[in-house]
């Protein structure tokens, strides 16, 4: 368990479901049902950019690289480029390396 596991706060919060949904919930048993409910709402705020990959890390007590792997596992891009961006971000870092001084 991380240092971000013991210093998290539980509280307990009321959310309306469809009753087929709700069926599954209980079906899973509170525990199961909670870290589901967390994992997915982690790995969906790093999807969607509203969260950075070191805070879902932390928001689930896991160590960075135990996140990438879950991000892995879950389809969630860790490099996430639009067109053109990966072009840019090459001639970015050639001309980066070709202005460093050269080690004797």
């Amino acid at each position: 368990m991380t240092k971000h596991a013991v210093a998290a706060a539980r509280e307990r919060v009321s959310v309306e479901l469809r009753r087929d949904l709700a069926e599954e919930w209980r079906a899973l048993g509170p525990k199961k049902a909670n870290k589901y409910l967390e994992q997915t709402m982690v790995l969906s705020l790093v999807r969607s950019h509203q969260i950075t990959m070191s805070r879902g890390a932390e928001l689930l007590g896991m160590h960075y690289q135990d996140f990438l792997d879950l991000l892995a596992a879950n389809d969630v891009a860790v490099l996430d480029y639009r067109p053109g961006e990966v072009g840019r971000d090459v001639k970015t870092l050639k001309r980066y390396v070709a202005q460093r001084p050269r080690k004797a």
